[in-house]
């Protein structure tokens, strides 16, 4: 198990070679809304870690009370962070960037 500052994560090795992931937030956390704000968060940040996890694992993502109250971009980089410590990422994982697509728009206005 790996704390950060908004997400737990819970993690085993598995003999085959694809990652799942899945996401949770306790029934303690907040109301309902609230619990569905942070699933989604959680789920938005996964999917874009996703292609970057070495195969066989089992990842659980647990969000805290705090992070209820934060923004998508924050719970991603802890997100990251935590894979990143814990030496799930691949070798070639470009970073900590939660917005790729914006470098990739700026250079295809300076191409025209």
């Amino acid at each position: 198990m790996a704390h950060g500052r908004y997400v737990r994560m819970l993690y085993v090795e598995v003999p085959c070679d694809i990652s799942r992931i899945g996401v949770a937030v306790g029934k303690r956390t907040g109301k309902s809304w609230a619990r569905n704000r942070g699933r989604r968060l959680l789920k938005e940040a996964a999917r874009r870690l996703l292609p970057w996890l070495r195969g066989g694992y089992w990842i659980v993502f647990l969000l805290s009370p705090s992070g209820l109250t934060q923004r998508a971009q924050e719970i991603y980089l802890d997100m990251a962070n935590l894979c990143s410590r814990e030496g799930l990422l691949v070798a070639d994982w470009p970073g900590i960037d939660f917005t790729p697509w914006a470098k990739e728009d700026k250079n295809d206005e300076k191409d025209k």
